[in-house]
């Protein structure tokens, strides 16, 4: 397994994550999830982008705020995660989900949500396999020419290890 890096992202970032977003989400749905068009609309900062990189080069984002939806108080959201497919299976998902799960949970939100394109099987049992469960929401969402239906994830947020403590 390759080693990596999570880091902050930062204005250089962006043309990268622009191709992580092409390379891996279907064209029509890439828009959806560019955190260049959230830090264009000034929905988000820096400061909720976390970036992946491996020899030098970055391979996957992802962003991570107070979710969206009305019905959700206290509730936090993984609203992307991208990773190059040349970086998949190293481990930097993983450590991008237990990073934010942690994050969120110092930041005093009780519950992690993540919406899932139903015609995704690799994403959802990645998820799945994170400890997130279907809540049982579901929307359909025009993206482009296509409806595309989304199934919306959960999971409980409790103490991270000590790692993410300062001493």
């Amino acid at each position: 397994m390759q080693s990596f890096t999570l880091r902050p992202a930062d204005w250089e970032d962006l043309p990268a994550f622009k191709h992580i977003a092409r390379t891996t989400l279907t064209e029509d749905i890439s828009a959806l999830f560019d955190p260049n068009k959230l830090l264009e609309d000034k929905k988000v900062g820096f400061e909720y982008i976390m970036a992946a990189e491996q020899n030098g080069e970055v391979v996957g984002f992802c962003c991570r705020y107070a979710c969206r939806d009305a019905d959700t108080p206290y509730c936090a959201e993984i609203f992307s995660l991208c990773v190059l497919p040349k970086a998949q299976h190293s481990g930097i998902g993983r450590a991008f989900v237990e990073d934010a799960l942690a994050i969120l949970y110092i930041s005093g939100f009780k519950i992690c949500k993540v919406w899932l394109p139903a015609g995704n099987r690799r994403a959802r049992e990645f998820f799945e396999a994170a400890g997130f469960t279907r809540d049982g929401t579901s929307r359909v969402v025009q993206c482009g020419e296509a409806p595309h239906l989304f199934y919306r994830y959960e999971h409980p947020l409790t103490r991270p290890d000590k790692k993410y403590y300062r001493s």
